[in-house]
């Protein structure tokens, strides 16, 4: 029982990820930003931005 509610945790955190990355997307896009000035809003560098939008990689979401 203990296995399958943390593969379910797993899920949610991972939907919750994928939601985050979609919105990000979506709001720099209604914004009318380019990766390059969203970039310097946030502080990041550019690929960053790119990573993070292609989802090569995704930002740790943590559920204490």
């Amino acid at each position: 029982m203990l296995k399958k509610e943390i593969l379910e945790q797993d899920k949610e955190t991972m939907n919750l990820e994928y939601n985050l990355i979609c919105d990000f997307i979506k709001l720099r896009h209604e914004l009318g930003l380019t990766q390059q000035r969203m970039a310097d809003e946030a502080g990041v560098i550019r690929e960053l931005i790119a990573i993070l939008e292609t989802r090569k990689k995704t930002p740790q979401i943590t559920n204490y």
